[in-house]
């Protein structure tokens, strides 16, 4: 119940592809040569949801991987995991 009401509050932005990432954007990134797409959501993050033949997976800002994204823009670069294991990442876009 506190999910839906926390989507019912949203309040959707319109972002400019020079925005910086935040609450309601959507986010394409790049990492080891995979397109991935991503809801900044105010909850639910993990959810994997089907628009237009695209799978976008919802993220919130308190996530690992959402901490790194918020207040980046596109074509800025983050590393997410540890040793060996991080991946580096990049904005393509933000809508």
């Amino acid at each position: 119940m506190a999910a839906i009401e926390a989507f019912e509050k949203l309040t959707m932005r319109s972002f400019k592809p020079t925005d910086e990432v935040d609450l309601s954007a959507l986010v394409e990134v790049e990492t080891r040569g995979e397109r991935m797409m991503f809801f900044i959501a105010p909850s639910k993050g993990g959810l994997e949801v089907l628009v237009n033949k695209t799978e976008v997976t919802l993220i919130t800002p308190q996530a690992p991987l959402g901490q790194l994204m918020v207040g980046r823009k596109t074509d800025e670069r983050f590393k997410f995991g540890a040793g060996a294991g991080a991946a580096e990442y990049r904005i393509v876009s933000v809508a």
